[in-house]
Protein backbone atom coordinates (compact mmCIF):
# COMPACT_ATOMS: atom_id res chain seq x y z
CA UNK A 1 0.00 0.00 0.00
CA UNK A 2 1.20 3.00 -1.11
CA UNK A 3 2.03 5.76 1.96
CA UNK A 4 -0.94 8.62 1.95
CA UNK A 5 1.48 11.03 3.79
CA UNK A 6 4.53 10.59 1.44
CA UNK A 7 6.06 14.23 0.97
CA UNK A 8 4.34 15.95 3.69
CA UNK A 9 8.35 15.59 4.86
CA UNK A 10 8.75 19.48 4.47
CA UNK A 11 5.54 19.89 6.43
CA UNK A 12 7.23 18.90 9.24
CA UNK A 13 4.98 15.56 9.22
CA UNK A 14 7.84 13.24 8.74
CA UNK A 15 6.82 10.66 12.10
CA UNK A 16 3.47 9.37 11.26
CA UNK A 17 4.68 5.90 10.57
CA UNK A 18 2.63 4.82 13.84
CA UNK A 19 -0.46 7.06 13.03
CA UNK A 20 -3.77 4.88 13.25
CA UNK A 21 -6.05 6.17 11.08
CA UNK A 22 -8.90 3.70 11.71
CA UNK A 23 -10.38 2.32 15.13
CA UNK A 24 -9.59 -1.60 15.71
CA UNK A 25 -13.05 -3.10 14.82
CA UNK A 26 -13.72 -5.07 18.50
CA UNK A 27 -13.20 -1.55 20.29
CA UNK A 28 -15.95 -0.31 17.77
CA UNK A 29 -18.13 -3.42 18.81
CA UNK A 30 -17.18 -2.77 22.50
CA UNK A 31 -18.49 0.81 22.13
CA UNK A 32 -21.59 -0.67 20.09
CA UNK A 33 -22.41 -3.15 23.20
CA UNK A 34 -22.18 -0.70 25.61
CA UNK A 35 -24.19 1.70 24.06
CA UNK A 36 -26.84 -0.84 23.71
CA UNK A 37 -26.47 -1.57 27.37
CA UNK A 38 -26.86 1.35 28.72
CA UNK A 39 -30.15 1.75 26.58
CA UNK A 40 -31.74 -1.00 28.06
CA UNK A 41 -30.78 0.16 31.79
CA UNK A 42 -32.70 3.31 30.71
CA UNK A 43 -35.69 1.54 29.09
CA UNK A 44 -35.50 -0.46 32.58
CA UNK A 45 -35.84 2.57 34.84
CA UNK A 46 -38.42 5.23 32.18
CA UNK A 47 -41.21 4.75 31.59
CA UNK A 48 -44.04 7.20 30.08
CA UNK A 49 -46.42 8.79 32.21
CA UNK A 50 -49.60 10.44 31.12
CA UNK A 51 -50.63 13.76 31.92
CA UNK A 52 -53.45 16.03 30.92
CA UNK A 53 -52.98 19.58 30.54
CA UNK A 54 -55.24 21.63 33.35
CA UNK A 55 -55.82 24.72 30.85
CA UNK A 56 -56.26 23.62 28.11
CA UNK A 57 -57.18 20.00 28.64
CA UNK A 58 -54.37 18.73 25.98
CA UNK A 59 -53.14 14.97 26.90
CA UNK A 60 -49.49 14.56 26.60
CA UNK A 61 -46.59 12.37 27.70
CA UNK A 62 -43.20 12.69 30.11
CA UNK A 63 -40.61 10.60 30.86
CA UNK A 64 -40.86 9.50 34.72
CA UNK A 65 -38.25 7.20 36.79
CA UNK A 66 -40.09 4.30 38.33
CA UNK A 67 -39.44 4.68 42.22
CA UNK A 68 -37.34 1.59 43.79
CA UNK A 69 -34.97 1.32 40.46
CA UNK A 70 -32.73 3.46 41.58
CA UNK A 71 -30.37 3.43 44.55
CA UNK A 72 -29.08 6.25 46.94
CA UNK A 73 -25.49 5.62 46.90
CA UNK A 74 -24.10 8.76 48.21
CA UNK A 75 -24.29 12.22 48.67
CA UNK A 76 -21.61 15.08 47.61
CA UNK A 77 -20.57 17.94 50.03
CA UNK A 78 -23.41 20.05 48.91
CA UNK A 79 -25.55 17.49 49.75
CA UNK A 80 -26.16 16.39 46.30
CA UNK A 81 -27.65 12.88 45.52
CA UNK A 82 -25.34 10.72 43.75
CA UNK A 83 -27.39 7.43 42.08
CA UNK A 84 -25.67 4.22 40.81
CA UNK A 85 -27.07 3.49 37.50
CA UNK A 86 -28.85 6.92 36.40
CA UNK A 87 -28.97 10.55 37.39
CA UNK A 88 -32.51 11.62 37.32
Amino acid sequence: MKDIFEGLEGLGLDDLDQVVLFENESKMEDKELLEKQQEEIIRDILFERKGECPICDMRFTSKAVKSGKLKLIDSDSDLRPIYDKLDP
